[in-house]
């Protein structure tokens, strides 16, 4: 189960959106967990829906590394979660005793699924990683656009108040034992064939299609190559919209102020040297970039 290269954007990133703008992230390749895996020190947090699969990618991200791990499992009723895949963790705690612990905390209010939150220490002493949304079993399931992650290195104080809650939350939670390891069997109730068609077609309508119609993809119109210089006319004549995000004062960065922001992110103190090798380059930056005076 190896990741593939194009599911290992530079941080920080949010997915399962495109993270280049122009790939989608395909079944199973949500977040490059296997690299930032090899390079970590020691991983901490809480995730949920743990089934078959996700146990054998816990097994291959710890195989052969010295890394500490300290995992709450949350459950909750009719959850995939199951006496085996526990009984899998307990073995694995249980040949890295003092290394690697799993926790249990089921849910006692609310009736939605819980949220999923990972923090990585990397090896090489940099600041923590964070693997923050509701994306279930590690990623590995496809996603729904209605699922939100965001994997980002937390500011410090950020970082130190992830801590505090985390402790909360171990030491809420049960050790891993033979005992708690018996998860009930349960499973949702089905629902009857005329809700679930009234489901679908609920969904057409709120995306556009009528009833009983197959979904497509939408695909934008592609001009006649005979006449694209007057379907090109007509593009330019179009006003401009705005984003969503603009009408409400949120505006994406441009390229430049982008790529400024990440170097400024790698330290205090940046420079910017030529490839050619000519010197230094001052590179006066409009403060107005960065949406200050």
């Amino acid at each position: 189960m190896e990741a593939s290269k194009t599911s290992e954007p530079s941080l920080p990133f949010v997915w399962p959106i495109p993270v280049d703008g122009s790939e989608s992230i395909s079944d199973g390749q949500g977040v490059p967990f296997e690299q930032l895996a090899a390079d970590a020190r020691s991983i901490a947090g809480i995730v949920s829906d743990i089934d078959a699969r996700g146990v054998d990618r816990v097994e291959v991200l710890l195989r052969g590394t010295d890394c500490r791990a300290l995992i709450v499992v949350a459950v909750y009723p009719g959850c995939p979660t199951r006496i085996e895949h526990l009984t899998s963790f307990l073995g694995i705690q249980n040949q890295r005793k003092g290394e690697i612990e799993f926790r249990i905390l089921p849910m006692t209010v609310g009736n939605g699924a819980p949220t999923n939150c990972l923090t990585i220490i990397p090896k090489d002493g940099s600041s923590p990683i964070c693997l923050f949304g509701d994306t279930p079993n590690f990623g590995i399931p496809r996603h729904d656009s209605t699922q939100l992650n965001m994997v980002f290195r937390p500011e410090p104080a950020l970082t130190d108040k992830w801590c505090g809650w985390f402790d909360r939350t171990w030491a809420e939670a049960a050790p891993l034992t033979e005992s708690t390891a018996r998860i009930p069997n349960l499973v949702p109730a089905p629902g009857s064939d005329k809700a679930d068609v009234q489901w679908r077609e609920y969904c057409g309508v709120c995306s556009g299609l009528q009833p009983n119609e197959p979904e497509q993809e939408k695909t934008p119109p592609v001009p006649d190559q005979k006449d694209g210089a007057s379907a090109q006319r007509s593009i330019s004549n179009q006003p401009t919209q705005q984003s969503p995000g603009g009408r409400v004062g949120l505006h994406s960065l441009d390229p430049l102020t982008n790529r400024v922001t990440r170097l400024l992110g790698k330290g205090q103190q940046v420079t910017v040297v030529h490839t050619d090798a000519i010197g230094p380059l001052d590179v006066p930056v409009n403060a107005r970039f960065f949406k200050q005076d």
